[in-house]
């Protein structure tokens, strides 16, 4: 004859919570390497592309319509732009500054 075990419902309830929390963070974790890399090395490189790829978008946006930026910025697209993927982070992080300030001030002009 088999033995009946009861079980408390409070600590099963607690266990099931438990687990789908650790369910949950395990996929949370999983998509954030996914956005942000895994290692702080893949981290920077995953930036380091999306920065390229602004840059790249600017140069595209200049070579449609150099008038979209104001005339006296116009020198920061004086550097090919194989130099430019070349550098580093802040590098083009400053070059988009400069560049998104230029439009701003292009669009101010022409309002």
């Amino acid at each position: 004859m088999a033995c009946q075990q009861w079980v408390n419902k409070n600590q099963w309830a607690s266990n099931v919570v438990e687990q789908l929390l650790h369910y949950s963070q395990s996929l949370w974790q999983f998509c954030c390497s996914l956005l942000h890399g895994r290692t702080l090395d893949e981290s920077h490189q995953h930036h380091l592309e999306q920065l390229q790829s602004q840059v790249k978008q600017a140069y595209a946006a200049y070579a449609d319509d150099p008038f979209h930026v104001d005339s006296l910025t116009l020198c920061i697209f004086l550097v090919p732009i194989d130099q430019r993927l070349q550098q580093d982070s802040d590098t083009l992080h400053c070059f988009l500054k400069s560049y998104t300030l230029a439009c701003d001030q292009q669009k101010l002009l022409q309002a």
